[in-house]
């Protein structure tokens, strides 16, 4: 569960964790505000697990991102 010290960009965490839920210490956002690039510090099929690991976060700001076919019973906000 617990994810790579080195920065990704986004592209590759999607390759590397395609399927999964991932906890990013985000190192830069487009103006969107959506990552770019970041470490990532917990990844898991299961949310619950990324809930938990909130606190390697270490007080920083995060994102919670999901790489993959959205299930059928969640619900997405864009």
């Amino acid at each position: 569960m617990q994810g790579s010290p080195q920065v990704l960009t986004f592209e590759e965490m999607k390759q590397k964790y395609w399927g999964e839920w991932l906890l990013i210490d985000h190192a830069e956002l487009d103006e969107e505000q959506k990552v770019v690039r970041g470490r990532v510090l917990a990844h898991s099929t299961d949310r619950d697990e990324i809930d938990q690991a909130l606190p390697l976060r270490e007080g920083k700001m995060a994102a919670v991102e999901y790489v993959g076919p959205i299930p059928d019973d969640y619900a997405v906000m864009f």
